[in-house]
């Protein structure tokens, strides 16, 4: 399932891009299993997620710009019982170079709906971006229990950046990439521990939002 996804005042500009010029990805991992975990239901244990209980979705930049994301353990939320920091380090990308992904005007946001932990968007347009350039791509994963407010559950994962090289058109094998094969690292959605969550009521001023909406 598709949601909604609106970050006030930091999405408005990939929203209004004209798609007849945008870079065509795919964003899945398919048919790559595992690519995206649980670890927050027993924290550290890396169980597949249960149907619905994760949600994905990835951000985007120019070659070169700055991840504050840590790695865990060598690996971005690999095989972790928590990741060291929560949304705000989303945001702080979100207002620093990094752009969430937008299929023309709707937010590229998925529901896992099976327990095979695969990523099966599929094929769009990436708002803001140019066919046949590569950029750098984070995907990033949360507990689908957050409802309105993922920032609130504090359930969060991402993989390494990588590179991927957008296509120009539907029928370019460039953009029909899966991320698994341009370097995306399966990773887990891990709990955040309690002190970096008291730091989640500096996000309103920051104005991040999330919303959902079943289609």
């Amino acid at each position: 399932m598709k949601k909604q996804f609106a970050i006030l005042g930091l999405l408005v500009a990939t929203a209004d891009t004209s798609a007849l010029a945008d870079g065509y990805v795919t964003f899945s991992t398919a048919p790559l299993a595992h690519a995206v975990w649980d670890e927050f239901t027993t924290p550290g244990l890396g169980v597949l997620p249960a149907a619905n209980s994760v949600d994905a979705t990835f951000l985007w930049a120019p070659l070169g710009t700055t991840d504050p994301l840590p790695d865990v353990g060598g690996v971005p939320t690999n095989g972790v019982t928590s990741v060291p920091v929560g949304w705000s380090a989303i945001t702080v990308m979100l207002s620093s170079g990094w752009t969430a992904a937008m299929n023309g005007s709707t937010p590229a946001v998925l529901t896992l709906a099976n327990s095979t932990g695969i990523i099966n968007y599929g094929h769009f347009p990436l708002a803001g971006t140019s066919g046949g350039t590569a950029y750098e791509f984070v995907t990033i994963g949360w507990n689908a229990s957050a409802g309105t407010s993922p920032a609130s559950v504090a359930d969060l994962g991402w993989s390494n950046p990588f590179d991927y090289t957008t296509g120009v058109g539907l029928m370019d094998p460039v953009g029909e990439t899966e991320f698994n094969q341009d370097g995306m690292d399966p990773f887990g959605i891990a709990p955040v521990p309690e002190p970096a969550t008291l730091a989640l009521a500096g996000l309103g001023a920051l104005s991040l939002l999330l919303f959902r909406r079943r289609k």
